[in-house]
């Protein structure tokens, strides 16, 4: 089992947003996150989803990661509590509040559907489920998702924007300095 005392210490030269890229690297070789999971420390592991959910807002935002980094969704939440982000944390499953049910266990292109549904009232979907959804009702979802994903980002920003404390990656650091 990988534990991240050992893999930091392979980047200790370097700061620390550099080196948390260096060790998530290293942990993506595994494979997917189902299979990380299995392999790395719960440490590590809380580790891995941090530092690619703050990079990955830190690059496109929140919207993106619900868009296109999905594959972290189900394990931010947790993260967020071993982070002590509750804030966040509500405001994270308030997004997750406007997506329909089936959502959670569905395929790539449901998953992809749901967010441009969500996105926008206008987007064309293929889900049926979704059509079936009238316009207004629609309209509802699409600003409750839109407004929700700006709430988390403003409070990302706080913590995680450039002009915060160690440009974004101190919860990282702190959360190692608690494990260590």
């Amino acid at each position: 089992m990988k534990d991240l005392k050992q893999l930091l210490a392979n980047y200790g030269n370097l700061d620390n947003e550099q080196k948390f890229v260096s060790v998530s690297d290293d942990i993506w070789q595994i494979g997917a996150l189902e299979n990380i999971k299995k392999e790395v420390s719960d440490e590590t592991f809380v580790f891995h989803i941090a530092v690619n959910m703050i990079g990955n807002w830190q690059s496109d935002g929140w919207h993106y990661i619900f868009a296109e980094g999905n594959a972290l969704v189900p394990y931010i939440g947790e993260t967020l509590s071993k982070l002590g982000l509750d804030e966040l944390k509500n405001a994270f499953e308030n997004v997750l509040s406007v997506f329909p049910d089936f959502a959670k266990d569905c395929d790539e292109d449901t998953y992809y559907d749901v967010v441009n549904f969500l996105s926008n009232p206008g987007f064309k979907v293929s889900d049926e489920r979704l059509n079936a959804i009238d316009m207004e009702k629609r309209k509802q979802m699409s600003n409750h998702f839109n407004n929700a994903i700006a709430d988390l980002d403003d409070i990302s920003e706080i913590l995680w924007g450039y002009n915060s404390e160690d440009e974004g990656w101190k919860i990282v650091a702190d959360y190692i300095a608690k494990i260590e």
